[in-house]
């Protein structure tokens, strides 16, 4: 999973092996590691939540999506899924069009406009 934050935005981008372990109601968790502390960035489905929820506390930074809305995405051809309010997205990583090592591209899903 794929972190991108600017200033109040945050973005998500999710392999395809990660989606999955979504859709089997798992959390998927990834770790940045700084010389003193970690940052730990969560995500997962919730039937507790009523839209997409963030929160940080303790170095970590926890997103919860709606199960329903979750499961949905996660099964279906849509890109994404957004609380435009929070500036939350939470998107499919798709192979880049321009070539890169190998490793960079890795359980992407395959870019719709390859062929275009």
């Amino acid at each position: 999973m794929k972190l991108r934050i600017k200033g109040d935005s945050i973005r998500l981008r999710l392999t395809q092996s990660e989606v999955k372990a979504l859709e089997q109601n798992e959390i998927v968790s990834e770790t940045t590691h700084f010389a003193t502390q970690n940052l730990v960035y969560k995500l997962g489905g919730s039937n507790s939540v009523s839209e997409i929820y963030v929160d940080f506390a303790e170095g970590i930074l926890l997103v919860l999506v709606p199960a329903q809305l979750l499961n949905s995405w996660a099964s279906s051809d849509q890109v994404g899924i957004e609380n435009k309010a929070r500036k939350i997205l939470i998107e499919k990583d798709f192979q880049c069009l321009t070539p890169r090592a190998p490793d960079e591209d890795l359980d992407t899903f395959p870019n719709p406009n390859a062929h275009c």
